[in-house]
């Protein structure tokens, strides 16, 4: 069943908490610059001091902040004192997500990956460009249908993703689809996930995140998440920043 789109300030207050991510994202960054031994909990920490100056709400998760093997568990949490500190040659995964402070207003969530050491290594390169390319697929197949003014079956979108991951040769296990509505209560909306059936449609104007990901247990993991919404006119929106190289720390 169609559920009702969001109306035009729920779309600017989505706007406006992707837009403060990203801006929260490098300076997540900057903070790891200047401090190279700086652990996962204490960058999470960071995190939410940024959200609290910026009136920003979350759940009750804290941040996702996984340095090295640590980025292969998916819903990786850090914990103070069972956490990670940074250190040369870490691949560092920075998941985050929030609110404006106002009644009704949705989340935005985005996914980025960096390196902190030398030359990145090519089984790292790799990985990173299969979820780009992965990531890169869902948005054109979007554009392709929508430039036939069909609508968007989420089952469609998620095989148009799929197989670039499992070719990779890395995936090891796939713990959950490419993407998610956004909420208002939570980061995971009520519209569903990109893998419920082809009888599942994107919504016009309610916001997904596209996160298609690699996860090599115990070793390594990738992750790209943007967001994105198709608007009454039957155009795609891309609504945070769309990452195209590994960030260098």
């Amino acid at each position: 069943m169609k559920r009702a789109s969001w109306t035009t300030q729920q779309i600017r207050q989505h706007r406006e908490a992707a837009r403060q991510l990203c801006e929260i994202k490098d300076e997540t960054f900057k903070i790891m610059r200047k401090n190279p031994a700086i652990s996962e909990h204490e960058v999470a920490g960071f995190i939410l001091d940024e959200f609290k100056k910026r009136n920003l709400k979350t759940d009750p998760d804290i941040p996702i902040v996984a340095f090295r093997e640590n980025t292969s568990f998916v819903h990786y949490f850090p914990k103070r004192g069972a956490d990670k500190k940074l250190k040369p040659e870490s691949l560092i995964m920075l998941d985050i997500w929030a609110r404006v402070d106002e009644k009704g207003a949705p989340f935005a969530d985005i996914t980025w990956m960096a390196w902190h050491g030398g030359d990145i290594p090519a089984d790292i390169q790799k990985g990173f460009r299969a979820v780009i390319t992965s990531r890169d697929n869902g948005l054109g197949y979007i554009e392709d249908v929508l430039k036939r003014e069909f609508r968007v079956k989420n089952s469609k979108l998620a095989r148009a993703m799929n197989g670039v991951v499992l070719s990779s040769g890395m995936q090891d296990f796939i713990p959950h689809g490419f993407g998610h509505s956004l909420g208002t209560t939570t980061c995971h909306g009520r519209r569903g996930r990109f893998l419920e059936g082809s009888k599942s449609l994107v919504q016009e104007n309610i916001a997904y995140t596209i996160e298609p990901g690699i996860y090599v247990e115990n070793k390594f993991g990738f992750r790209s998440e943007i967001d994105f919404y198709v608007d009454e006119n039957n155009r795609l929106n891309i609504t945070t920043e769309v990452q195209r190289e590994i960030v260098r720390i």
